[in-house]
């Protein structure tokens, strides 16, 4: 049986745009969700980011609000990324708060980040409290070190 001018039309079509298509095809690409384990998993839990320059060092500093801890009294753990001249850090800061209210970048490599902390008072009940913390960053020579100190501010 002979083949229909349209069903030769179509298949000449179709391969046209195969060839067409076949360079783009390199464009696509599967992707597939993180495993738990995986270190970008924690981008799931960010719950606020908040980027700042620190102008005397040309540093950007990032800091990230990651959930983990409890909803009920804080439950935002401050994760803290440094990029310095090629060189990047990410620190836990162990700081467990309710929310970031505010950051100042001070001289002699220091962030001040305001935050709102819950606490218990007397009454077992739970409130809120501003409070600051000083994060000090190190850089000798131009290099980023490893290393930061986040104290408590009165």
């Amino acid at each position: 049986m002979p083949k229909t001018p349209f069903a030769c039309a179509s298949v000449v079509l179709c391969v046209f745009c195969t060839l067409l298509a076949a360079p783009y095809k390199v464009l696509a690409v599967d992707r597939f969700a993180a495993p738990e384990t995986d270190r970008i998993s924690v981008l799931g839990a960010v719950q606020a980011f908040y980027r700042v320059e620190y102008s005397q060092t040309g540093s950007t500093i990032k800091l990230f609000e990651v959930g983990g801890g409890d909803p009920a009294m804080n439950g935002s753990f401050i994760d803290i990324c440094m990029d310095h001249n090629a060189t990047v850090f990410v620190w836990e800061t162990g700081l467990n708060v309710r929310r970031i209210q505010k950051i100042r970048i001070n001289p002699g490599n220091t962030i001040l980040v305001d935050v709102l902390e819950d606490v218990m008072d007397a009454n077992a009940a739970i409130v809120s409290r501003a409070k600051t913390y000083q994060v000090k960053f190190y850089i000798v020579n131009g290099v980023l070190q490893n290393r930061l100190s986040v104290t408590k501010r009165p």
